[in-house]
């Protein structure tokens, strides 16, 4: 059957970063913007839902993801890294365990903004084999082993201003803005 192409309508502010798609589940896919949070596709209604609606003017940082990253094991789990562009700001993980419709927040021990230069370059956040690995737009490649709740930097890698990370097989490539 051949493919249709169509255009695809997301009810949402700020530009479209990033979709994100299940490796193992066809019906979970999620789209990241800029300035307007992240959005799940609920393929039975043909519609985008929201996943920011919890949010409040007292902390504005999920408006802005930077990265989300997907549990391949389990579906219905799902992270978000999200932050704001201001001096000492510090970004935020959600997790979820259903699909977005409820989260628990944890404070990032680094540097996160969602409209910063390289938005667009891949996803900053993998988590693989039970562990989370974040690509930091300035404060190099962190690792949490516990779901996100506590992040060591790893110092064995050098560079600061990362801007993808992925698993390839055995190897774990980040890309630098460095040459």
């Amino acid at each position: 059957m051949p493919y249709v192409y169509r255009h695809l309508p997301i009810g949402g502010g700020g530009y479209v970063t990033g979709f994100i798609f299940h490796p193992t589940d066809p019906d979970v896919m999620y789209c990241r913007t800029d300035i307007g949070g992240v959005y799940r596709f609920d393929y039975e209604s043909q519609q985008w839902f929201s996943l920011i609606d919890h949010v409040g003017e007292d902390d504005l940082r999920e408006t802005c993801p930077i990265s989300v990253a997907l549990d391949p094991a389990r579906p219905s789990r799902l992270f978000i890294a999200s932050g704001l562009r201001a001096p000492d700001s510090h970004g935020c993980l959600t997790v979820s365990e259903d699909c977005g419709a409820t989260f628990l927040k944890r404070e990032l021990p680094f540097f996160v903004h969602g409209n910063l230069h390289g938005r667009g370059t891949g996803e900053r956040l993998l988590f693989d084999a039970g562990a989370l690995w974040m690509a930091s737009q300035l404060d190099g490649l962190w690792r949490s082993g516990d779901m996100g709740q506590t992040w060591q930097r790893v110092e064995t890698f050098p560079e600061t201003a990362c801007t993808f990370v992925s698993r390839i097989g055995k190897w774990l490539l980040v890309g630098t803005e460095g040459l």
